[in-house]
């Protein structure tokens, strides 16, 4: 079993319920030997899923590469040639930023989660996906252009989590979507500590 936890306050008792199953889990953070150096201050602030789509990016494509995790926040993650973790950029998901949207917009209740026919929204549902779609597509799209000329050029840039296959059609820098990614990267993680596993 390898745990990846960003919820501090639970990760303890995920471990012991883990560990009663699963004597040999492994719980991922900063620490974890995995030979991947973590270039980002403090380490200790990166989370563990985080860790995982860069284990997998290096493990699947090599470095330079890019992952975009698209869920409750979208997490942008490099690394390099050299295996390193080198940091990113976040920001709030399409779902985190609709729902503060609708917090404080009293006549925009609901979204439509389906991809938009055109930009040119001519309701209030087709102004919305247009915004929170193609704009957080073209939000996704500068960002990797950014971090990709500091730190590029990429050998590849993977979308996953919940939104992305929503997403990654109005991102033309994401080449491929892979759902599985954070997982692919626990499996490295063990890989990479489990000698035996290798």
């Amino acid at each position: 079993c390898v745990l990846a936890s960003v919820a501090p306050d639970l990760t303890g008792a995920f471990r012991a319920s883990a560990e009663r199953l699963f004597p040999e889990t492994l719980v991922l953070d900063h620490t974890t030997p995995t030979g991947m150096p973590i270039r980002y201050s403090p380490p200790s602030s990166l989370g563990a899923d985080r860790i995982a789509d860069a284990l997998a990016l290096l493990d699947l494509y090599g470095g330079p590469a890019c992952s975009v995790d698209i869920g409750t926040a979208i997490n942008i993650d490099v690394v390099s040639a050299n295996g390193e973790y080198l940091g990113g950029a976040i920001a709030p998901g399409p779902g985190t930023a609709a729902d503060a949207l609708f917090a404080h917009a009293a006549r925009l209740q609901s979204l439509d989660w389906r991809k938009p026919e055109k930009a040119l929204g001519q309701s209030t549902d087709g102004c919305l996906r247009s915004g929170c779609i193609l704009g957080y597509g073209g939000l996704v799209e500068h960002l990797v252009k950014l971090l990709e000329a500091e730190a590029g050029p990429f050998k590849a840039v993977v979308a996953t989590g919940g939104a992305a296959e929503l997403l990654a059609p109005a991102c033309p820098s994401i080449r491929e979507v892979r759902p599985a990614l954070t997982l692919e990267g626990l499996f490295a993680a063990w890989r990479r500590t489990r000698p035996a596993a290798r």
